[in-house]
């Protein structure tokens, strides 16, 4: 190949590198412009005893021959929670359950600030939600040790208060991406479903996890999957180009013989 062809050839895939490089950006601000993502705001209730809508709530430990239980009041609503971790007794509020339980009152933010949220909420035009979430491991599993990494048979439940009296719930599995194939491919739902990105749900969970064990990314369904064709096509370009031009650099006119 000639250092000319060499030139050529990298001009054009240059070319298509930048041609591809924009599509894939156009196709990620539509993506986006179609499929806003709802973003929540979420804050952690430490006390033990408040009011929700109008009811008081309150959070005890209690001891009983089964086990310690943390026992939850809403109103004339109860929930009576197994304490799953070990707890220490000397912090203060609910810090003793951050580890598996978080009492999270949340709204969704989308498109806001912080301040214009909470002008909302005083103004009554956006209404905050509550939540109970908790993390369970392994059941059989000593939860210090293996029940503590073994976070793929973690489960999360979660107890939304409703405005009206009582509790929504709900319990969804760590994301495990191999089980839920092997299901689409057996044709059968899973007997847990599991948490999904972008919701409510997902960043309610994250907060009772440990901080370096989050399920990770899995690029479903978002602006990288938008892309499609572009991508490869834009790194292929870009390869290739660079490829042509160490081609061209080895390609140098030899100088004159010297007389």
């Amino acid at each position: 190949m000639t250092r000319a062809t060499a030139i050529l050839l990298a001009a054009l895939l240059a070319a298509a590198a930048i041609g591809s490089g924009i599509s894939a950006a156009r196709r990620v601000g539509s993506y986006h412009r179609e499929n806003p993502r709802e973003q929540f705001a979420f804050k952690r209730v430490g006390v033990r005893e408040f009011n929700y809508a109008g009811r008081p709530v309150s959070l005890l430990d209690e001891a009983s021959p089964s086990g310690k239980k943390l026992i939850v009041a809403y109103g004339d609503a109860k929930l009576s929670l197994p304490v799953v971790l070990p707890l220490d007794p000397r912090l203060p509020g609910l810090a003793p359950h951050d580890d598996w339980m978080g009492v999270l009152r949340f709204a969704s933010a989308t498109n806001m600030d912080l301040p214009e949220l909470q002008a909302k909420m005083n103004a009554g035009a956006v209404r905050d939600r509550l939540v109970i979430v908790t993390r369970t491991p392994e059941p059989g599993a000593d939860p210090t040790t293996w029940g503590e990494i073994n976070k793929h048979r973690w489960t999360f439940d979660f107890y939304e208060f409703l405005p009206e009296g009582g509790f929504a719930h709900q319990k969804l599995a760590f994301p495990n991406k191999r089980s839920r194939a092997k299901a689409e491919r057996e044709g059968r739902e899973l007997a847990v479903p599991q948490l999904r990105e972008k919701t409510w749900e997902f960043e309610a969970a994250l907060m009772v996890m440990p901080k370096t064990d989050g399920p990770s990314p899995e690029f479903r369904n978002d602006g990288l999957a938008a892309m499609g064709w572009t991508l490869p096509a834009s790194g292929f370009a870009t390869i290739g180009m660079i490829a042509m031009l160490v081609v061209a650099a080895s390609r140098r006119t030899p100088l004159p013989a010297r007389a």
